[in-house]
């Protein structure tokens, strides 16, 4: 089989699956899962489908034989031992679960500098004190319709955007990268001579409110009719206090989970080349606690 024909089939089935016409992606699958050792991403595409029905004992025996026989990329070797994982969890095989999910995590590299992360907590600690908070301007803006959604990966965070969206005054926006691109760039947008965060002490309430609209702008103009939107960003959680001055009437809805599960249910999830850090488990500790000191 041909690769551009292996992405021709997983492309159709990934689109059914997504519309959840879960017997027809199958149906386009099975034909390909009965050849001799069938491809490591119709397997992997099958171990998805296979939640759906009575079929995990098979697809993990096929992903199993993939990891066995095949030479693999990291990244699809990655993702079958965390497909691996799943199955062994829905089948309550908890300890070979996890053995995969160890193994999906350290096929990859974590790619994280924890301790530029920490001075940039302990920095931001240090700056965002109540008595600087009170000599800083804020925007004059009222704007209700931001909600910001915050908390670790895996706290519930999605779970809440998709209530709330179900609502048809609010519009779920996703994880939007805008509030990070503004502090990325303040300094430099209006020549600023401290650096971030100290060059919000030099900024007006009408730059502030320009970056108000910044804000706005970037949200999708199909949700400006609504109500309120929101912003499910999880590194917002670090950037709170410049949300309050440019967008001091904004809702901040903050989601907690036991840190065991938090961490855990990260570690389990394929977070592709995101959160790199949930690939090691002394990682996620160390954030969850960076994290509890940025709320």
């Amino acid at each position: 089989m041909k690769q551009e024909q292996i992405v021709h089939i997983l492309n159709e089935v990934s689109s059914l699956e997504i519309s959840g016409e879960y017997d027809a992606a199958m149906a386009r699958l099975r034909p390909w899962l009965e050849i001799s050792k069938p491809r490591p991403r119709i397997v992997a595409a099958y171990a998805r489908l296979s939640v759906h029905f009575d079929e995990k004992e098979k697809a993990l025996a096929l992903v199993e034989d993939a990891l066995k026989n095949f030479s693999l990329p990291s990244p699809l070797e990655s993702s079958l031992h965390f497909h691996a994982g799943n199955l062994y969890d829905k089948l309550k095989e908890y300890d070979d679960a996890f053995v995969h999910y160890a193994k999906a995590n350290s096929a990859l590299p974590a790619q994280f500098n924890i301790q530029a992360y920490k001075s940039f907590i302990k920095t931001q600690r240090q700056f965002f004190t109540k008595t600087t908070m009170k000599n800083l301007q804020r925007a004059d803006n009222i704007d209700e319709v931001p909600v910001f959604i915050v908390g670790m990966p895996r706290s519930g965070t999605t779970l809440t955007e998709q209530i709330l969206d179900r609502h048809s005054q609010i519009y779920g926006a996703g994880e939007l990268t805008t509030i990070n691109e503004i502090m990325a760039s303040v300094q430099q947008r209006y020549s600023l001579k401290s650096q971030y965060p100290s060059c919000l002490l030099e900024l007006t309430t009408g730059q502030l409110n320009n970056l108000a609209e910044l804000y706005r702008d970037e949200v999708n103009p199909n949700a400006q009719e609504h109500a309120c939107i929101t912003d499910k960003m999880p590194s917002n959680c670090g950037h709170l206090g410049l949300i309050e001055l440019i967008l001091p009437a904004a809702k901040v809805i903050h989601c907690r989970r036991h840190p065991f599960d938090t961490c855990l249910s990260a570690y389990f999830q394929n977070f592709g080349n995101a959160h790199q850090y949930s690939r090691r488990l002394e990682y996620l500790a160390q954030m969850y606690r960076m994290y509890l000191k940025m709320v």
